[in-house]
């Protein structure tokens, strides 16, 4: 179980690193325990992502509401794990061996305040703009996440901007490969 002292001194970590503030990392360690326990934060994003899921959701109901449930929640499940699974060699091809944990600590606390943000917009768009505003603003806020992501990866990793954006890509192409996979097997 994880202490929600260290939950919060995640969280005010992961949002310094928002602000670009390198100092946030200072929230997260090397050690193996508080590695695992980073990966609370996918049970704290849980009930966001099913939010955002069904805010999103567009189109035809799927024809099954239980295998929609089931393959989000696994998909779920996946994409919180294989980016960090990934993560374990290519960190040691990098050299980055010993920041490993602090990275995807602070990369898992970050997705957190990534999907928070995300909710908050969606909601503002909803408010504010219809079509075209909300989808613009939607999509700028992402990229401002990215540049969050590439901080991260930078800055924990120690690594070059250039790695740390290709560290980005990879992880975008995962995610995208990821989407396509949930929205095919979630239809059925």
């Amino acid at each position: 179980m994880i202490s929600l002292q260290e939950v919060g001194t995640s969280i005010r970590g992961a949002v310094r690193l928002v602000f670009g503030d390198a100092g946030g990392m200072e929230a997260f360690d090397d050690s193996p325990e508080r590695f695992w326990r980073s990966f609370w934060a996918a049970a704290y994003a849980a009930p966001l992502a099913v939010i955002l899921i069904f805010a999103l959701h567009t189109g035809t109901p799927p024809k099954s509401w239980g295998r929609f449930f089931v393959v989000n929640a696994i998909i779920y499940v996946m994409a919180w794990f294989l980016w960090p699974l990934i993560m374990v060699s290519v960190a040691k091809w990098l050299n980055r061996g010993g920041r490993y944990f602090r990275y995807i600590q602070a990369y898992n606390w970050a997705q957190l305040v990534g999907l928070v943000i995300k909710l908050g917009v969606l909601v503002m768009a909803q408010a504010m703009f219809q079509g075209q505003g909300a989808t613009l603003l939607l999509f700028f806020v992402t990229l401002l996440i990215l540049v969050y992501i590439w901080f991260i990866a930078r800055t924990a990793l120690e690594v070059s901007g250039w790695i740390a954006a290709v560290l980005v890509a990879a992880d975008i192409g995962i995610a995208i490969a990821i989407d396509l996979a949930t929205v095919s097997l979630a239809k059925g």
